[in-house]
């Protein structure tokens, strides 16, 4: 059995030193007069964990993106314009002397077969398919062995109008061995490249955006999206949050920040038993969405709606801070109660 927490509200902190996740629990603050307020009648909280990321404004919306976010960067001009540089071909990466590059498109391509037909013979290439979305380490060009004997070209040297004929050897996120002609057409942006002198050129994951360019910055995300709006990157930190469901339907994910001083928790005003509690229907839907996103949730973008830091004084009529009224105003009525472990 977990340790019990007292009859009066305690910082999150507090009650992460008392007890284990998962819990349900009820959220309040403490008003100016020293007024209990409930915040969330009946949250899910599911795992606790430290995690890095940086705050930034995307047309007067504020998001947080965490450093694991898998999503691409481009710098971008204070008139929105993209300075990464879309190659419409493989040609035109080679030409460039890209060394890796993003593919946001599927494209076709060809891996060595080492398996036989039924008739003994071997086919030695088979087609196969590049999923947009992933990256590419290009280490070489080949000609058609067909036509020509097998020769490898060392670049830049490959300015040849034949590019039917040839192909790029490039390797795969899992390291697999892939050969694309360079008349392969498509949406590609490059990673890496032969000179430093191109990095505005490039696109980026966040950690190594972060550590390339100094804050503030402003960047678009690079993902096929045309009317992608730019966001400017304005801080990183550092938070310990617990990720949360609230218990409603439906039920909706969320962070809390584990330091603010505002957020409580609050004990049930009636327990059940286990048992009980684990027949709820709500409270299980929250727990399998929570099973479910939370390797996903960690690396994904939010909204500031999504994260609650704190809980400012009422004002306006006893009114909370619109940006949290949401999150209120869609929890019903509902019995609390805890989960013992």
């Amino acid at each position: 059995m977990s340790p019990k927490i007292g009859s009066v509200a305690v910082p999150l902190r507090r009650f992460l030193d008392k007890t284990s996740l998962p819990k349900v629990v009820r959220l309040v603050s403490i008003d100016q007069h020293g007024c209990e307020q409930t915040v969330i009648d009946l949250i899910l909280l599911y795992k606790h964990y430290t995690v890095t990321r940086t705050e930034a404004d995307l047309d007067g919306r504020n998001i947080v993106i965490p450093t694991d976010y898998k999503g691409w960067f481009s710098l971008v001009t204070e008139r929105g314009q993209i300075k990464a540089v879309c190659y419409p071909t493989v040609q035109k990466l080679v030409n460039s002397q890209v060394t890796t590059f993003l593919t946001l498109t599927d494209i076709v391509a060809y891996k060595q077969n080492h398996a036989r037909r039924l008739d003994g013979t071997k086919q030695h290439f088979v087609k196969t398919r590049v999923t947009g979305g992933q990256t590419l380490r290009l280490m070489a060009v080949y000609k058609d062995v067909n036509e020509t004997k097998n020769k490898r070209m060392s670049w830049p040297n490959n300015r040849s109008s034949e590019t039917t004929t040839h192909y790029a050897e490039c390797l795969t996120d899992n390291n697999q061995a892939v050969y694309i002609k360079l008349s392969t057409s498509g949406e590609f942006y490059a990673v890496d490249t032969a000179t430093p002198r191109d990095e505005v050129r490039r696109v980026y994951q966040l950690e190594k955006l972060l550590r390339t360019f100094p804050l503030p910055v402003r960047v678009c995300v690079i993902d096929g999206n045309k009317q992608q709006g730019s966001m400017v990157l304005e801080a990183c930190r550092t938070d310990e949050v617990i990720f949360a469901c609230t218990v409603d339907s439906p039920p909706r994910l969320l962070e809390l920040d584990v330091t603010s001083l505002r957020l409580l928790v609050a004990p049930p005003h009636k327990r059940y038993s286990t048992e009980e509690i684990l027949g709820s229907e709500r409270v299980l839907e929250a727990f399998k969405m929570c099973q479910n996103r939370s390797d996903e949730w960690v690396s994904e973008m939010k909204l500031t709606g999504q994260v609650l830091r704190y809980v400012k004084k009422p004002t306006n009529g006893g009114m909370i801070d619109p940006e949290y009224r949401r999150v209120r105003d869609s929890i019903e009525e509902q019995i609390y109660c805890e989960i013992n472990s």
